[in-house]
């Protein structure tokens, strides 16, 4: 009798085991498949991006369980039409962008600040007889519209008490700036770098540089779709912290870090590199002066009738993704 029950007392611890074993099996398999998650990410082509690419040459996104399919796009523009759109999930382009789609789809968050720039002025034409901001008055500007530019634009000239009407606004694509300038479409081009840069090369007789007020800076931010977002939570905190450690990896060894990033995937020359190398901050947080700025772009675009509605603020923002991870890059509160 206590041979049979011993038995069974075995063949039931055996059994326990094995199912445990199973379980634990299948527990592998469920983390390894939330491990390989597929996300789409539509990125600004230029060095703003810079924290995106030293993730990517660096597997930084697999090593946080992401397979990301990086699109890279010439302006933030079409990367943040691009997610509202759905052909991705993320995008990164500068706060302005977000700010005036805001005011017609507002189904996006914004996570962080993945970088801060003071790139942009105004190419004055020789020929135009341009010799300060008051002689634009009449004058046809180049600026890209829909992005950034825009708003700096209306930025610079304000500071000689001109508006967007004072002048003649032209739409200049990013790639057609450098060519552009050697035609006879407009009589200043406001642009940001690296096209400041290539123009006064290529044009050294022909331009006056006006820098921006008090170095004006901006934000370049990763935005989400917010459906994805509330869905998707683990997924933006994994993308948060792989550029988190791509921050970390650039300040390690900056100077090498910038120049082999920047050489490989855009292209750029040692001569730029040193030039421009102090106009970007590379720093994820969400920053208290991106918010005040944001709040200065919502008003430019009704002051100047280019929009309408009601700006939503701080509601753009998701605050406690970031604040999760890590507090210290909060300077906003909710």
């Amino acid at each position: 009798m206590k041979r049979n029950f011993t038995k069974i007392l075995v063949l039931i611890s055996l059994f326990f085991i094995f199912l445990g074993c199973e379980n634990k099996d299948i527990k592998d398999s469920n983390t390894q498949v939330k491990n390989n998650i597929d996300v789409n990410i539509g990125m600004y082509n230029g060095e703003a991006s810079l924290l995106f690419f030293i993730a990517k040459d660096n597997e930084l996104f697999k090593k946080h369980g992401l397979n990301a399919n990086i699109k890279s796009y010439k302006t933030g523009r079409d990367a943040f039409k691009a997610m509202l759109d759905g052909e991705v999930s993320y995008s990164s382009a500068t706060e302005y962008v977000a700010v005036k789609n805001s005011f017609s789809n507002n189904n996006f968050k914004i996570l962080a600040s993945i970088s801060q720039a003071s790139i942009n002025g105004m190419l004055a034409k020789n020929s135009s007889n341009i010799n300060d901001g008051f002689d634009l008055v009449g004058k046809k500007v180049g600026s890209t519209i829909g992005t950034a530019t825009e708003f700096y634009t209306g930025v610079f000239l304000e500071q000689y008490n001109l508006k967007l009407a004072d002048v003649n606004l032209v739409n200049v694509s990013p790639k057609d700036r450098i060519k552009s300038y050697g035609e006879d479409k407009y009589d200043a081009l406001f642009a940001w770098e690296p096209h400041i840069y290539k123009i006064t090369k290529q044009y050294p007789k022909n331009y006056k540089y006006y820098d921006m007020p008090l170095s004006f800076k901006f934000d370049f931010v990763l935005s989400v779709d917010e459906k994805f977002h509330s869905q998707n939570q683990e997924v933006s905190k994994r993308i948060l912290s792989a550029l988190i450690d791509a921050q970390e990896i650039f300040e390690s060894n900056k100077e090498k870090v910038l120049n082999d990033i920047l050489v490989k995937y855009l292209k750029y020359d040692k001569e730029y590199i040193d030039y421009s190398k102090d106009k970007y901050k590379f720093d994820l947080n969400l920053n208290y002066p991106m918010l005040v700025n944001m709040k200065k772009q919502a008003l430019f675009l009704l002051e100047n009738k280019i929009t309408s509605g009601e700006y939503l603020d701080k509601k753009l923002l998701d605050i406690k993704t970031l604040e999760n991870i890590d507090s210290k890059r909060v300077t906003i509160w909710e």
